[in-house]
């Protein structure tokens, strides 16, 4: 596995279930040995409530097709810059 590694990206979103909790803009994601994997990123649209709820994930597209799937396991929004901390990624990449 990787000690440590960086994805970034234009566009995705943090959903529950298929009601979206936050819309993004550029994200970042960061995996280190010291952290695990964690999310910064701009947030164009929120929902507090729903963002408040257990069982969020944040998807985002992959080049070459499907997505990157993280399940959250703790988040923030301050000032329209969310954190959040993440699992890590899921298998549920397939393209479409």
């Amino acid at each position: 596995m990787f000690k440590s590694l960086t994805i970034v990206g234009s566009q995705g979103t943090v959903n529950r279930g298929y009601q979206t909790a936050a819309v993004l803009g550029q994200w970042r994601i960061e995996k280190r040995e010291e952290t695990g994997w964690t999310l910064r990123a701009d947030v164009s649209r929120v929902d507090r409530f729903r963002l408040s709820q257990r069982d969020l994930y944040m998807t985002a597209p992959r080049m070459g097709g499907g997505d990157w799937y993280f399940t959250v396991r703790d988040i923030s929004v301050v000032d329209g810059k969310l954190r959040a901390v993440l699992s890590p990624p899921s298998a549920s990449w397939e393209k479409r």
